[in-house]
């Protein structure tokens, strides 16, 4: 899929998302920021989280000032306590409903393995992954009570290309594409799609980091045509909410920037 800078979504696409209860992980910065934004804009009542309240407080002060319908709550996705609460609490909030999860939280702490941190790696794994997979067992139960629904895991390019220099990041986004394939066969019965989406470069601090360390340098001119905006990711994600995304269930969408 190539991420552009229009709204990829039809008129029709745009209305299936309206008022749809999603709740979108990592939100305070970056890919989790524009992407609880665009569907906030698209009509969708968004249940921002993050271990960054200053930051998610910041989103839901942005989604606000645009019109938008939103709720903010910290949460630290390796805490299954934490995790359970905010699932609870946007269900009391929203009706019953959750219609979708997107998994954005994410970190990169990484060095060559023989300097690496035990803290470090265990940081990495369990944000990036068990993160993913406490957030998906507590919101399973409400989409198979609610019918069915969506749930986005954000990967990364890197667990396809794996750069020498992020082992442990490498490691648990590939094991964040297994886990996304081996769920979307498990919940497909109960009408719930689990995609994911790996972007390559995105012009995020996390992002411009990463190209430094790949690269040696600073990205500057041309170099930001090689990097994706959050926003053009956010578009990608909110293309795949909705009912026809069960028949991508499973799939890995790989994201490029547009050339020129």
């Amino acid at each position: 899929m190539i991420a552009g800078k229009q709204n990829i979504l039809s008129d029709k696409e745009n209305m299936e998302l309206h008022k749809k209860v999603i709740i979108v992980t990592g939100a305070g910065s970056g890919i989790g920021r524009a992407t609880a934004k665009h569907l906030a804009d698209l009509g969708a009542r968004v249940a921002a989280t993050d271990v960054d309240e200053p930051g998610g407080r910041e989103t839901l002060e942005i989604i606000r000032e645009s019109g938008g319908e939103a709720r903010f709550t910290r949460v630290d996705v390796r805490m299954a306590a934490e995790v359970k609460g905010m699932v609870a609490d946007t269900v009391a909030a929203y009706g019953g409903r959750i219609d979708a999860l997107v998994n954005a939280a994410g970190v990169l702490r990484d060095a060559f393995v023989a300097d690496l941190l035990e803290q470090d790696w265990d940081l990495t794994l369990d944000v990036n992954l068990k993160g993913t997979f406490l957030c998906c067992r507590e919101v399973l139960p409400v989409l198979k009570t609610c019918g069915g629904g969506t749930i986005v895991n954000v990967s990364s390019s890197g667990a396809f290309h794996c750069p020498m220099q992020y082992p442990a990041y490498t490691a648990s986004k590939a094991g964040l594409d297994g886990f996304t394939r081996s769920l979307a066969k498990q919940v497909r019965p109960a009408g719930i799609a689990v995609v994911g989406i790996r972007p390559a470069y995105v012009n995020t601090p996390m992002g411009r980091r990463a190209f430094e360390e790949q690269e040696g340098r600073a990205p500057e001119g041309d170099d930001f045509k090689r990097m994706l905006k959050p926003e053009d990711i956010a578009l990608s994600i909110a293309a795949l909410i909705g009912p026809s995304a069960i028949h991508m269930s499973g799939s890995i969408i790989d994201t490029s920037p547009l050339a020129g």
